[in-house]
């Protein structure tokens, strides 16, 4: 360490210089209903039958996946969750992943040496990151992106996401979809983290809106509405077997515990019921709540309408971490969200609304943003 050790503490006094410097903060369960900071949109991860299925998993397999897949570490809860997320969404198969992080770098690195260049819509999710093909375009722009891919009948990939986590605007999928008809020369893979379990109908999201033809790969994350851990990407029968030969990440990672699946699983069957529509409808009506308060008070509020992913424009990152440190005084968490995950001069609070928070905890949380911005 006393190699690098100079130069680590000398990044980190530049960011902590910038306001961009980062740290750990415990979380209280007790605060979770005025905690506006989780992904959690359904409330699922405390939901009875979601742990339920956990225990009941554990007590038979244990609470580990104990090696990975190609050994000994693919076992019933696990091929069932498979099973059931490639006939619920409709595609070929879905292979499971540790996380979604692990999934796209994974998956990315095996297949992307097959494509001639890998288009990414500029506020693609940092897991895409990383391949020297990689070429970002404007942010939802259509016509720039057609444009880049027909100056090539090479094959090319495509990157985006369903739902944008940082601005929360939903991918165009008409626009999308037109593209991929008209390209035979491209792949597209949609990262479906916050759509999935929220959007579209049965919350099937961007699988319920385009086929599998359409959608070449989807990557579906546990973590936010279904409200466990671990993630999967669904694609063809002969992606789902090259991936099995040949995805490092896939080959040589310990699986997701057969308790996490049983989870998922449960997950799932809710997200599927009339409960899961009425969670959804009150998904809805909170967020309109908020956006309605919000209005009244002229705090702006730039994401759909629709969106849980909601924010409020700062700009300065100092200004933005001491905003959520005067929030968090009065039991309010709220995430301050910097460079680099957004655009330089864009900080801002990112407020997560869920179908957990009441009435009251979103008049207290609007009053509070009203009074520190102030």
């Amino acid at each position: 360490m006393a190699s690098i050790s100079a130069k680590l503490q000398q990044a980190l006094a530049a960011r902590e210089h910038s306001g961009l410097r980062r740290s750990l903060r415990q979380s209280e369960l007790s605060q979770r209903s005025s905690d506006f900071s989780l992904n959690d949109y359904l409330g699922l991860s405390q939901h009875p039958m979601v742990r339920a299925a956990f225990r009941q998993a554990a007590n038979e397999y244990g609470v580990g996946g104990c090696a990975s897949p190609l050994l000994s570490g693919w076992q019933a809860p696990q091929a069932y969750l498979s099973k059931q997320l490639a006939e619920w969404l409709e595609r070929d198969r879905a292979l499971l992943f540790s996380s979604g992080f692990a999934c796209n770098q994974g998956v990315l690195r095996a297949l992307g040496g097959h494509y001639s260049v890998i288009h990414a819509d500029r506020l693609i999710h940092a897991s895409c990151y990383g391949s020297h093909k990689l070429k970002r375009f404007p942010h939802q722009a259509f016509d720039s992106l057609t444009e880049r891919v027909a100056a090539s009948d090479q094959a090319q990939l495509v990157l985006l996401e369903s739902r944008y986590s940082m601005d929360g605007d939903e991918l165009d999928w008409r626009q999308l979809g037109a593209l991929k008809r008209k390209a035979s020369q491209l792949d597209v893979w949609v990262d479906d983290a916050h759509g999935i379990g929220v959007s579209g109908d049965d919350g099937r999201s961007i699988c319920g809106q385009l086929s599998q033809a359409e959608v070449d790969f989807c990557t579906v994350t546990f973590g936010k509405a279904l409200g466990s851990n671990g993630a999967a990407l669904l694609c063809e029968e002969v992606v789902a077997d090259y991936l099995v030969n040949y995805c490092r990440d896939f080959i040589y990672s310990t699986a997701i515990s057969p308790a996490q699946a049983a989870a998922v699983s449960a997950a799932i069957e809710l997200v599927r019921s009339a409960e899961g529509r009425v969670l959804r409808q009150r998904l809805q009506d909170n967020i309109g709540y908020y956006q309605q308060l919000c209005q009244q008070h002229g705090i702006a509020t730039p994401a759909a309408a629709t969106s849980p992913i909601q924010w409020v424009p700062v700009g300065c990152p100092q200004i933005t971490v001491k905003i959520t440190e005067r929030l968090a005084q009065q039991n309010m968490r709220v995430q301050a969200i910097r460079p680099p995950t957004v655009p330089e001069h864009t900080s801002r609070l990112r407020i997560t609304i869920s179908a957990i928070h009441d009435a009251e905890a979103i008049r207290d949380l609007v009053e509070a943003l009203r009074a520190v911005i102030d």
